[in-house]
């Protein structure tokens, strides 16, 4: 029987490859994308909609009504980039396709609710309060002092995101409307992101990374780097509190795809380094999906489009990385959108990268939401170890450059 699949997407290169998870001459398979993201829609599809953006529950749904007049009512709804999955979720529940539903999916991507899990369980965490007015930012900077951090629950990307430094700025702290916030007390240690698969209690598969810089900081013009880190009292640390923090947010028969971001800090025993940052359900965004497929042979992508579809996991094996992995990203010299002067590759060079995505001269890069598809260069990297890693990504810092000047006209 022939299933009408309705995809969400936004991307243009192939973080997930849609094309293997559904066969597109078999089936119906539609798209509903942002006018960026209907670059990356396969040659096979069905039909598509474009929309100006697809985490607005009414233009979205405006798009998938249109083509449920055309071809039918969809068997499955899928949105595998981070800020779309509530609305596919709110999709599932109006047409009544299996996959998790609204509450499924909030959960994990709210931040508060976070928070609280991991103090119920007694989870390593930071300190926090959920904000309604700057009050309640400056009680918890009396309790815990500066900096304090506050942030959306429910955005992504470093949106919305504000370190407050001292009680002087706390009445310029922005606190939007359309967006609940909490506030935390300011970690300063390196951060780690953890992905994986974890199903009924176990962890299936798992990869900890290293992160080199922070959002916040690549957003203001650095690189942004993660690296897989070598077997050590540390790394088995950092699994046995990832386990934790699993169990305190998951059913016991549940499965997910899993990114979780913690504070590490190096000074302290393993058992003891972990500090909680902020989880989602669904694979982990930059170079993550890349390096899993090509370097672990494993496709995170295809098992949260597999969950998304309500389908089980259950010929999946658990197995562990053989490979060593990491990604960099660099940021381009003028805000988007830009138009790229010269670019220069670092593929062939070492140490350096295996692969790389970069913006062709000439190409202007657009002013859109998947804020770490359009960047200046992506690279790859891979290495028996950390140091190479390490080795690697330093290499094609230095190494790399890019010329880009200003462009008037937006595009989304």
């Amino acid at each position: 029987m022939t299933d009408h699949v309705m995809i969400l997407n936004r991307w243009v290169d192939e973080y997930a490859q849609y094309e293997k998870y559904v066969d597109h001459t078999q089936h119906t398979v539609t798209y509903i994308a942002t006018k960026v993201g209907v670059g990356g829609i396969p040659v096979f599809a069905k039909d598509f909609r474009q929309v100006d953006s697809t985490d607005s529950f009414e233009t979205v749904l405006a798009a998938a009504n249109s083509l449920v007049a055309e071809h039918g009512m969809p068997d499955y709804v899928i949105a595998l980039y981070e800020d779309d999955t509530i609305v596919a979720a709110q999709l599932r529940e109006r047409f009544g396709c299996p996959g998790p539903k609204v509450a499924d999916i909030v959960r994990f991507r709210d931040k508060l609710h976070q928070a609280r899990v991991m103090e119920k369980a007694g989870i390593r965490a930071p300190r926090f309060v959920a904000v309604e007015d700057h009050e309640d930012i400056r009680a918890l900077a009396q309790e815990v002092g500066f900096p304090i951090i506050v942030k959306p629950t429910l955005a992504s990307s470093c949106v919305g995101v504000t370190v407050v430094r001292s009680a002087q700025e706390i009445p310029r702290v922005v606190l939007d409307d359309q967006y609940v916030y909490i506030a935390q007390s300011y970690i300063d240690l390196p951060t780690y992101n953890i992905d994986g698969l974890y199903s009924q209690g176990e962890i299936v598969r798992i990869g900890t990374s290293r992160n080199f810089n922070t959002c916040l900081e690549f957003q203001s013009g650095g690189f942004l780097g993660s690296l897989e880190i070598d077997d050590s009292p540390l790394r088995r640390g950092i699994v046995d509190y990832i386990d934790s923090v699993l169990k305190a947010m998951c059913s016991n028969d549940e499965t997910i795809v899993f990114h979780i971001e913690i504070f590490v800090d190096h000074n302290a025993m393993p058992d003891q380094a972990c500090t909680f940052l902020e989880m989602g359900s669904r694979v982990g965004g930059a170079g993550i999906p890349f390096v899993w497929r090509e370097i672990y042979k494993f496709d995170l992508m295809w098992m949260q489009y597999e969950l998304s579809c309500g389908r089980g996991i259950s010929a999946v094996t658990t197995g562990q990385p053989e490979g060593r992995a990491g990604w960099l990203l660099m940021q381009l010299p003028y805000e988007r959108p830009c138009r790229i002067e010269s670019v220069t590759s670092m593929i062939g060079v070492t140490p350096g990268p295996y692969a790389e995505a970069l913006p062709e001269p000439g190409q202007v890069v657009p002013l859109t939401n998947t804020f770490f598809e359009h960047v200046a260069g992506r690279f790859r990297l891979s290495g028996e170890n950390y140091t190479e890693l390490f080795e690697n990504m330093m290499a094609t810092v230095e190494g790399f450059s890019i010329e880009a000047s200003p462009y008037r006209s937006e595009v989304r």
